[in-house]
């Protein structure tokens, strides 16, 4: 199974935020590899747009498809 990363935007007006740490909390009792950033300030679209967002999903990526 593949680690899992969950982006959530602070201010985001069609996911409740809430909602991101509901998945991370369910995937770990899951036994799931979970990782999760919340981008603080960020409305739904802007997560992978702003720097923290954008630099956290590039290290997931890039730990995620490293590994031997």
């Amino acid at each position: 199974i593949p680690p899992i990363f969950i982006l959530s935007a602070e201010n985001d007006e069609v996911i409740p935020p809430y909602v991101g740490g509901q998945l991370e909390k369910r995937g770990q009792d899951l036994g799931l590899e979970i990782s999760r950033k919340e981008v603080r300030g960020a409305m739904h679209t802007e997560g992978p747009m702003k720097v923290d967002g954008r630099e956290a999903l590039v290290k997931f990526v890039l730990d995620s498809t490293s590994r031997v």
